[in-house]
This record gives C-alpha cells, structure tokens and sequence, in this order.
C-alpha cells in the first residue's frame, strides 16, 4: 500500500508542475527547467521505494492445523514495512475439522484459542488483499504456504489480489551461503515466540535484509 502512495506521489507532482507551467509566465527554458527537475525528484522516490523493497520484501508465513493434506490455516502472518507487521488468527469454516496435535505441539494455538480469538476468514482475506493487493510477497515453505493461502481464499469466495512466490526466487548463492548462520544469530537476539505466524515472517525478513546487505557489502 506504501507503494501506491509513492505513485500517487508521483501524479500529485506531475500535476504541480503542469499547473505552474500553464499559469505562471515562464520562458521555454524554465518550463523545460521545471518539468526535468520534477521528473527527476519522482523517478528518484520512486526508485526509493523499489530498492527498499528489494531489502525487505515482504514475507508470509502460515501456521496450520496439521500437516497432510486435509490441514488447513489457522494463523497468517505477514512481515512489512520495517517495524510494520500484520498477523489474524482464523476462525476454522464448520466443515475443518482436521486437527493434529503435533502440529500443535510446535505452534501452541488450541482450538480454544482459535474461537475465542480468531476471525471469521472472509474478513482475514478482505484484509489482507486492502495490505496487499496487487504486490509480491514471498515465502520460505511455499510448496505449503500457497496452498493454505490458496484454500482461505477459495473457502472465502473471494479473489486473491495479491502472489505469493518461493523466497528462492530473489536469493543470491552468497546469501544461501550464510544464511542459516545469520538466521540463528536473528532468533537468538531477538525476542520473538517462535512457530507463530508474524514472528517467523519477521526472522525470515530480518535474514533476508541482513544476508543481503552482509553480501552485498563485500562485492
């Protein structure tokens, strides 16, 4: 949603510097003067905001009711912005009634919890298309995360707005190398429940930021 504002920005200022050069008496060279400054202002917040965006991207994270094929999402998290994070847990539909207790040995949502806490699904997707609609984010258990992604919105009847992509796809070898290392280091300093949705998305951000600007450094 950031970015759209950045875009938006954008527009505001084409449109301030074509008010001025229409009402305002500039010779040709100031007009040209104003709208090369102005584009270049733009294109320069613009450009800002992608690079941000490539240290941190923002990453899902799923917790679920088990782990076959019947599971289903209980919990969706989603790492932002730096120090901005979204993360719901989810009422089950009547019909999910799959529970495994190891999976909630490694997350620890009862179904207590859930019904007490949650939120019906079909608000859980409307909000996290108004966070996300037609952007990028990215997941490190995708072969998983999609599909439960996937299941919430088509239980909902409402159309995902936004892709979910393997985390691979915008890791460097050099980051690989390093990253499980870094990643360790993360959970070990900073202070987060891990297994829940929000914090893991946080961790996975957090070594992608870190690992790429460690690499990044060194060429």
């Amino acid at each position: 949603m950031h970015h759209n504002r950045s875009c938006n920005r954008h527009d505001y200022l084409k449109i301030t510097a074509e008010t001025l050069k229409r009402n305002l008496p500039f010779c040709q060279k100031q007009r040209s003067f104003i709208h090369n400054f102005f584009s270049t202002f733009t294109i320069s917040l613009c450009m800002k905001r992608n690079n941000n965006r490539l240290l941190r991207p923002f990453i899902v994270d799923v917790e679920a009711s088990g782990f076959g094929y019947e599971s289903y999402p209980i919990e969706i998290g989603v790492a932002l912005e730096k120090d901005k994070r979204y993360c719901s847990l989810i009422i089950p539909c009547e019909h999910w009634t799959h529970w495994d207790a190891a999976a909630q040995d490694t997350h620890h949502i009862t179904r207590q919890m859930l019904s007490r806490y949650g939120k019906p699904l079909e608000n859980v997707a409307r909000e996290l298309n108004t966070l996300l609609e037609g952007q990028t984010v990215y997941s490190d258990g995708w072969t998983v995360d999609k599909p439960w992604v996937t299941r919430l919105f088509s239980e909902a009847g409402i159309r995902q707005t936004f892709s979910i992509s393997p985390l691979e796809r915008i890791l460097t070898e050099p980051q690989m190398e390093i990253w499980h290392a870094t990643k360790a280091n993360i959970i070990n300093t900073m202070e987060l429940t891990r297994h829940r949705a929000s914090s893991d998305a946080l961790i996975i951000q957090e070594t992608f930021y870190l690992t790429r600007i460690k690499t990044e450094s060194t060429h």
